[in-house]
């Protein structure tokens, strides 16, 4: 009996508008359906605190703000906005949650963000960067700076969900299941364990990941998240200069935390291939795969490994 793989429940929810799904590997079916809930329920109250869509969630509130105003927010979306502020230094500002300023001119959503009628895209610019905002830790408050040309517009669309993975995680914990896999709509995928003695298999699908020669990636902990023209890639404009990225095709990113790997792999989109090496190699706890447009390759594509030592995370089945 020792040597019998636990069983695996699955289990689905909607939220954000995509469905999330958990497979638990654990002997006890009523504790895993339980953590499951209690799992599901946190991320419907994170969804209720960062969507920009919901006139009463802390980042809604945070939109509304005008130079030199602040507003108290939840800890989880004060976490959660220190992690992208992290990325947006450590990516030079190639991620940027303030970016749905700029995004006003792709239309995404036909939702505007807040600014004037007859704001320009360049005005709309001045109004993107994390150094716009203020974040007080000791009383989770955040600002906009009083020399902001005004209103921000956070939108937590390309971290959100690795966030909220991270988080059902830590709920998971609580509840003694330490064999998990979780995902956000497949893009994002967290796990902690191993349901087996390898770990946890990882389908990586669509065109690229067949020009890019890998099926899935293995993992006994951290997470994967991918991005591509084909998938967010239209909802992606580089914070820098508000236009479409010129980069990859498709790029894949395994790290620690969902939240990360969320965002660096959109990163990773707008960043040319010296920013994206730099990156990872100066933090040896991420790897990559990005797909490259090239002429002079089979295909039309080339394919960049990066990450020091960890190349053995993107494995071709």
């Amino acid at each position: 009996m020792g040597d019998t793989a636990p069983r695996l429940h699955r289990f689905a929810h909607e939220a954000m508008t995509v469905t999330f799904e958990a497979v638990i590997a654990h002997d006890d079916a009523t504790q895993a359906a339980q953590a499951a809930g209690a799992a599901f329920r946190e991320l419907d109250r994170l969804e209720g605190l960062m969507s920009r869509f919901d006139a009463c969630s802390d980042i809604a509130q945070v939109n509304r703000l005008s130079q030199g105003e602040c507003v108290g927010v939840d800890i989880s979306v004060f976490e959660c906005l220190a992690i992208a502020a992290q990325v947006w230094a450590d990516t030079l500002g190639a991620f940027d949650v303030t970016v749905g300023a700029a995004m006003k001119y792709k239309e995404v959503d036909n939702v505007p963000p807040a600014g004037p009628e007859d704001e320009s895209p360049a005005e709309a610019l001045d109004r993107v960067g994390m150094n716009r905002l203020i974040m007080d830790r000791d009383g989770f408050l955040v600002g906009v700076r009083d020399n902001s040309p005004g209103r921000v517009s956070v939108d937590l669309g390309a971290i959100g969900k690795g966030f909220a993975l991270d988080k059902m995680v830590e709920v998971f914990d609580n509840w003694d299941i330490d064999n998990v896999l979780v995902h956000g709509g497949t893009s994002t995928v967290r796990v902690i364990g191993s349901p087996g003695a390898d770990g946890w298999a990882v389908a990586v699908g669509g065109p690229w990941a067949e020009a890019a020669g890998v099926e899935k990636v293995v993992l006994q902990a951290g997470a994967v998240s991918g991005s591509g023209t084909q998938a967010r890639g239209e909802h992606i404009v580089d914070p820098r200069t508000g236009r479409p990225p010129d980069g990859p095709l498709a790029a894949w990113v395994i790290c620690h935390s969902g939240a990360t790997a969320d965002a660096l792999s959109t990163a990773m989109m707008v960043m040319s291939e010296d920013e994206a090496k730099s990156c990872c190699q100066t933090h040896n706890d991420i790897a990559a795969l990005l797909v490259l447009p090239d002429a002079n390759a089979p295909g039309g594509e080339r394919i960049l490994r990066l990450g020091p030592d960890r190349s053995d995370y993107f494995e071709i089945f």
